[in-house]
């Protein structure tokens, strides 16, 4: 099987070492990671460099002659657009890849395959174990502290909340070539690929964690219980969640005018309206929720959503 890691940087270099000594010592050991550093100023190029001079064959440091920071979005797609395996991996730079990350991930990708076919769009992803900065146990399942249902993975769950976590997953080709270029009005990747797979492929999951998810100041909030405090602190910043469901739709309009002919007429006429919702009077809009069961994950984000959308 041809597997390759892409791997985005941008000013990493305090954890960079331990993540990329994380991927060298897989149990899978066939693998090729693509590298592109995002204008770091930091050490995190010299960090490159040096593993590229350890492992010549086995990294490549995609370099697009770009002057500008793309940003985490463009830089995954870049590198999607280097990778031409089989199979593609993702990975962030501040984390800690269990040694059978790759190849529990590839068993049961493969199942999928066996099952479906290879022409149908993939994607597997895991728990993940949320740990500090020194890498101590803060919670086994990233999953159960979120309180996040990863069987909520069809089409209707996906537009409105991310279930999929970017640095644990895996897609198969046929999904990658089905879902570039990755638009800009894209949350994130891990979110549009989970709707291209949710709508035309299938999605499967791994219970147990493969993955350290490193906690620190900068994504801490990924993290964060999701409790009844969540429908508190919300509710006391209306415009901040009113912002983060308004986004949802401009994300669904973006999927239906790329893939509206190629969607069922039930999914077709869904997302339509929930693109627009927001120009819908207060009691249509609930209305259209609860027809198309456009609910999210939880009595206190439901409540948000119902509240603030």
């Amino acid at each position: 099987m041809s597997v390759d890691i892409v791997l985005a940087t941008y000013n990493g270099d305090r954890f960079l070492d331990a993540q990329l000594q994380s991927i060298l010592a897989q149990d899978y050991p066939h693998w090729h990671l693509l590298i592109r550093d995002d204008e770091s100023c930091d050490l995190t190029p010299k960090i490159i460099q040096t593993y590229l001079q350890k492992e010549p064959q086995r990294l490549q440091w995609i370099k697009s002659g770009e002057s500008t920071n793309l940003g985490i979005l463009r830089n995954f797609n870049h590198l999607l657009e280097h990778s031409s395996a089989s199979y593609t991996f993702f990975c962030d730079q501040d984390d800690i890849w269990l040694p059978h990350k790759v190849t529990a991930s590839l068993a049961e990708i493969g199942q999928l395959e066996a099952q479906w076919g290879k022409d149908l769009p993939m994607l597997v992803h895991s728990d993940l174990r949320v740990v500090s900065e020194q890498l101590e146990l803060i919670h086994p399942s990233f999953w159960r502290s979120h309180h996040l249902d990863p069987t909520r993975d069809a089409l209707r769950h996906l537009l409105i909340r991310n279930h999929i976590t970017g640095c644990t997953i895996v897609i198969n080709k046929a999904l990658k070539e089905l879902a570039l270029p990755l638009p800009d009005s894209a949350f994130m990747h891990d979110w549009w690929l989970g709707l291209v797979a949710s709508a035309f492929g299938k999605i499967a999951h791994l219970k147990q964690p493969t993955i350290l998810y490193r906690q620190h100041q900068h994504n801490q909030v990924g993290a964060q219980s999701q409790k009844l405090r969540y429908l508190v602190t919300r509710l006391q910043q209306p415009q901040k969640i009113r912002e983060y469901y308004r986004k949802t739709p401009k994300q669904a309009q973006e999927f239906l005018n790329r893939y509206g002919a190629q969607l069922s007429e039930h999914d077709r006429e869904m997302v339509s309206a929930y693109c627009g919702c927001e120009k819908l009077a207060f009691c249509a809009k609930r209305k259209l929720l609860i027809r198309y069961e456009l609910f999210d994950v939880g009595l206190a984000r439901n409540l948000a959503l119902l509240s603030l959308i």
